[in-house]
């Protein structure tokens, strides 16, 4: 992996200074947009953004799985779920676990997919061995091979299996026999199958997959913070500095020109803007003060854009009266 300093941008050579950034975009804001992304630690943030994002779908998926097994055990101890009438309810309650697992697998599958790849790009101690570690693991291989039959195969119906006992007394599970499975695929995961002749109970299998997969990708996160995390924060300072400059300009248009020219009344566009926690708090404080108008721009400054010139601009907008 060459190293940035290796490299030529066209804002020249890293870091950028903010007055760097500030005369790119007085040339030209759109083009020095584009030229910040040419910063290592946009493709950092990019990869590692992917990241969480995937992951946040497979946990959805997880937690839609247990909430609707969850459902499902209530239903089942009510006693009605069963019924003639109810036939459409259990259908659903099926569909639900199908589009579940549909999504888990799925998304199991990239997440690995694209830690293999984050490690070719960036050179993450122990990433690989984590990775081979990770992929070996039988119920990640069970996974796998379970994603490679939904999406090659069959769309796999579970079961649902009703058991009852003195100690527990009714319980419900999910299971998937190992008849349901392809038989080319099935050579894949056979030991893990062996050891579950009566199905493989899904409730057990996601939940300590789930335990699995969230432990790697937050020890992915931490090594990917140790390593390019300067480089991200840095990318990040740049693009601040950019999209204050930008919000400055608007709010000097809003404040010196569209509002005194319109004579509009800042305070009844609030709710435009802030939430209600936030409108509720500003309403707390002092009618047109200084103290109020700072929480309204913390509130509302994401990008640090509000210098002190800008501030007694926008003190003058909302009449505040103890300057």
């Amino acid at each position: 992996m060459a190293s940035p300093s290796s490299k030529s941008y066209g804002l020249g050579p890293l870091p950028w200074s903010n007055e760097t950034l500030i005369a790119a975009f007085r040339n030209d804001s759109k083009t020095a947009m584009r030229l910040v992304d040419e910063h290592p630690g946009y493709d950092f943030e990019e990869r590692a953004n992917s990241l969480k994002s995937v992951l946040r779908i497979f946990n959805k998926a997880s937690k839609s799985f247990f909430q609707c097994l969850e459902l499902f055990h209530a239903e089942v101890k009510d006693g009605h779920l069963f019924q003639r009438n109810r036939q459409a309810d259990l259908k659903e309650f099926e569909a639900n676990v199908q589009d579940s697992i549909y999504l888990l697998a799925s998304s199991a599958v990239t997440l690995v997919t694209m830690a293999r790849t984050l490690s070719k790009k960036i050179d993450l101690p122990g990433c690989i061995d984590r990775i081979s570690a990770f992929e070996t693991n039988k119920s990640n291989t069970f996974i796998w091979s379970l994603r490679n039959d939904l999406v090659h195969v069959v769309f796999h119906k579970p079961r649902w299996q009703i058991n009852y006992s003195e100690d527990c007394g009714t319980t419900s599970q999910f299971i998937l026999g190992p008849d349901q499975l392809n038989t080319n695929n099935l050579k894949k995961f056979r030991s893990y199958v062996s050891k579950h002749t009566k199905g493989i109970d899904l409730g057990e299998l996601i939940k300590s997959y789930t335990e699995d997969v969230n432990a790697f990708h937050c020890w992915l996160q931490e090594s990917l913070n140790l390593v390019v995390g300067k480089q991200i924060e840095d990318y990040r300072r740049c693009v601040k500095c950019i999209k204050a400059i930008d919000a400055r300009e608007e709010w000097n248009l809003l404040f010196i020109q569209v509002i005194p020219h319109l004579k509009l009344g800042p305070y009844q566009y609030l709710d435009r803007f802030l939430t209600v926690n936030e409108l509720n708090e500003v309403k707390q404080l002092p009618f047109q003060s200084k103290i109020q108008i700072d929480r309204i721009i913390s509130f509302l400054d994401e990008y640090d854009a509000c210098d002190d010139d800008l501030r007694l601009i926008v003190y003058k907008a909302f009449g505040v009266t103890d300057l």
